[in-house]
């Protein structure tokens, strides 16, 4: 019997060092995962997805209101056709005759 004691008494210290090493490694991931997880790589995360782009687009113009969304939106139109019409003239007036 004090053999089979001392197999028990092994594979307890076993069983309790596995324990401790995957708790050691649960705690390493997780404060790996939690400092790759910072605001700025989320907001790029979904800044880069199409449906995040589209779902944060929704919840502006129901924060800001339709109407305003509208203004701006017309507003940032006419701001690229005025760009875009100073960039064809510019060009003109670099070219050599």
């Amino acid at each position: 019997m004090n053999r089979r004691e001392e197999d028990l008494s092994l594979r307890k210290e076993i069983l309790l060092a596995r324990s401790s090493l995957y708790r050691m490694k649960a705690r390493y991931h997780a404060e790996s995962l939690r400092r790759g997880l910072t605001w700025r790589n989320a907001g790029a995360a979904v800044a880069a997805s199409p449906a995040g782009r589209d779902a944060l687009f929704l919840l502006a113009t129901e924060a800001l209101g339709r109407r305003r969304t509208a203004r701006w939106i017309a507003w940032a139109g006419r701001t690229v056709v005025i760009a875009r019409l100073a960039a064809v003239a510019l060009s003109l007036f670099r070219r050599p005759p």
